[in-house]
């Protein structure tokens, strides 16, 4: 057993963690502050972060369940330029309408904290692709 791949692999753990943590705690923050100055963008843009962290946290799991093996070994470069990978794919794809959990999230949000929606330009398609798709195909989710 090499002496690097367990020091790296702590390391390696520590920063997700660190990360994980610190993605949690800029979410918690911006939605407080988009809460108390009752901002719709704001709040738009804490959904989406949201959603991103979640996809992002999907990306990982999927990893784990792939088995070692392929074009090139596992080493700490690729984990970390797979998880760079993955925190850019999620942030696009929730940008571009995501799998509808920031919508939702929106929505609720906005009746939680009684924030009325005074700019239409804000709310660019509350359903996202996702969201007028499973509609399209008679999915409708919510009712």
């Amino acid at each position: 057993m090499k002496v690097d791949s367990v020091v790296s692999g702590y390391y390696e753990t520590t920063a997700q963690d660190q990360k994980t943590a610190a993605d949690a705690d800029a979410f918690k923050t911006q939605l407080e502050a988009a809460a108390a100055s009752q901002d719709t963008k704001s709040l738009k843009e804490a959904c989406q972060q949201f959603e991103a962290f979640f996809v992002n946290m999907m990306f990982k799991e999927m990893r784990t369940s792939i088995g070692d093996g392929g074009l090139t070994e596992k080493s700490f470069a690729r984990s970390t330029f797979e998880g760079m990978l993955d925190d850019e794919m999620s942030t696009k794809i929730s940008e571009a309408g995501g799998i509808g959990i920031a919508d939702l999230l929106y929505k609720n949000l906005m009746n939680a904290y009684n924030i009325g929606e005074t700019d239409s330009s804000d709310d660019s398609g509350t359903e996202g692709e996702a969201g007028s798709a499973a509609t399209g195909a008679g999915l409708n989710l919510l009712g």
